[in-house]
Order: structure tokens, then C-alpha cells, then sequence
């Protein structure tokens, strides 16, 4: 991925903490910067769209991100991976970190919730 690309996966995380933070969801922003930045990365490395987006939402107790280019995304279908393998695994770290997680009914964008903790994390 160019460098010039890589810079914006920092950016959108810099920028999801500022929103969790602002609306007092503290207690997902390591999730939602871990998510964002796999569904960055893999929006720059492998869309086809000439514009990335993220979109972020909150209603109640659960925040949704959602990231697409535009055009239709297509999941990776299940293949054996190495052990040391680089890459292939960030979806699977998208699944392991949200609560609940898939694609747009459009195709465009893969979302994810993440439902923000009532320990006073939040507040």
C-alpha cells in the first residue's frame, strides 16, 4: 500500500477516538480503532472505489462503523493459512473485536457494532 494511503489509516483512527470520546465511549475506542484500521487497510489495499469512506454512528449503547469504496465488496472465502502467514487475518480480527459485524445490504460497505460498556466507561 502506498505511503501516501497508509497515512489515512492513522487519520481515521485519530479520528474515530475524538468522536468515541466526545460522546463519552471510552470504553470502545481500542476496539473501534483496531477495527477501523483493519477495515481501512483493507478498503485501500483491495477496493476498486476511488474514494474511501467511514462512516460512524451511535444510537444508545451500540456504535456502528461502517467502511467501503463504493463498490461491492467481496469477502475472502475460507482458505488455510499459514501460521506466519502477513496478511488474510483482518477480517478475522474485525470479528474477533465487534460485537456483531457483516456487510450493507447494498454490498458497499462492511460494518461492525461495538456496544459501548455501562461500567461508567461511557460517561
Amino acid at each position: 500500500m502506498p505511503d501516501a494511503d497508509r497515512q489515512w489509516v492513522g487519520r481515521a483512527r485519530r479520528i474515530v477516538r475524538a468522536r468515541l470520546r466526545h460522546w463519552r465511549a471510552e470504553g470502545v475506542v481500542e476496539r473501534a480503532e483496531l477495527v477501523v484500521s483493519e477495515l481501512v487497510t483493507n478498503a485501500f489495499a483491495h477496493g476498486r472505489g476511488v474514494r474511501v469512506g467511514l462512516r460512524l454512528s451511535r444510537a444508545g449503547a451500540v456504535v456502528r462503523v461502517e467502511v467501503g469504496d463504493g463498490t461491492v465488496v467481496t469477502l475472502p472465502g475460507e482458505r488455510p493459512r499459514s501460521t506466519y502467514a502477513e496478511g488474510g487475518r483482518g477480517l478475522d480480527l474485525v470479528a474477533a473485536c465487534a460485537d456483531a459485524w457483516g456487510l450493507t445490504t447494498d454490498q458497499t460497505r462492511v460494518w461492525c457494532e461495538l456496544h459501548v460498556p455501562h461500567d461508567g466507561a461511557d460517561r
